[in-house]
């Protein structure tokens, strides 16, 4: 017994988790565990996450592999450590990681001052490992003075790799600290009703292109289904 929700030990491969809930205790360690070689596309998405007195997803020792990450519209809750911590290292062929549309909420910086969101890349060199943070919503967060949201563990590798741009923070206008050694953190949104008239119109356009779709989906249908018309001048 480990007290983790999920832990998948060296090997794990394509896994997905959809529409999971993850509510610890305050004696239970990483909510997901990934430890070891690791590859293919891991997603995490519409679950929540809360309650742990380590972090709430982890992934660590993923060597050798060509692996990606896509953690998208979760609510991560309460932890000692940090809501996400993902540590490639030597040997692994290309590391993405896609964090978008998640909701963190009374987090801190931790007791290693880690921040929000960690990244680690060890070994790793510069055009195979790439990162997006974007259009997640930090709210309730308590940060020591000089701790960030967004950390790119600055001792593995010697370039930037993290695009932390529109992100959103309840502790008022955006603060350089708030991220550390990323590619780039522009266009934090100043306001929360700024945030979400965002997100409403990505729903918007979403739903647009699924009514577009479903249009062309029902046209085809139709054509293929249409019975054969005979006209007058046929039957002579």
């Amino acid at each position: 017994k480990t007290n983790r929700g999920i832990r998948f030990d060296a090997g794990a491969k394509g896994v997905q988790v959809y529409n999971c809930k993850f509510d610890g205790t305050t004696v239970t360690y990483d909510q997901i565990l990934f430890y070891g070689p690791a590859s293919g596309k891991i997603v995490v998405k519409d679950c929540s996450f809360k309650n742990s007195n380590q972090s709430l997803f982890k992934a660590d020792k993923l060597d050798g592999a060509e692996v990606s990450f896509e953690i998208i519209n979760n609510t991560f809750e309460t932890a000692a450590n940090v809501a996400i911590d993902i540590r490639t290292h030597v040997g692994s062929n290309v590391a993405e990681a896609k964090v978008s549309y998640n909701i963190a909420r009374n987090l801190f910086s931790g007791v290693f001052s880690w921040g929000t969101i960690r990244l680690r890349a060890a070994g790793l060199t510069e055009g195979n490992v790439a990162a997006n943070i974007n259009n997640n919503k930090f709210i309730g967060i308590t940060l020591a003075d000089g701790d960030p949201l967004v950390q790119q563990a600055g001792t593995a590798v010697s370039f930037n790799y993290i695009n932390a741009d529109n992100n959103y923070c309840d502790l008022g206008a955006y603060k350089e600290t708030w991220v550390q050694n990323c590619l780039s953190a522009e266009g934090w949104y100043a306001t929360e009703e700024e945030y979400q008239e965002f997100i409403e119109s990505i729903d918007t356009i979403s739903e647009k292109l699924k009514a577009i779709a479903n249009k062309k989906q029902l046209e085809k249908a139709i054509e293929k289904f249409k019975p054969d018309v005979i006209h007058a001048h046929d039957m002579r």
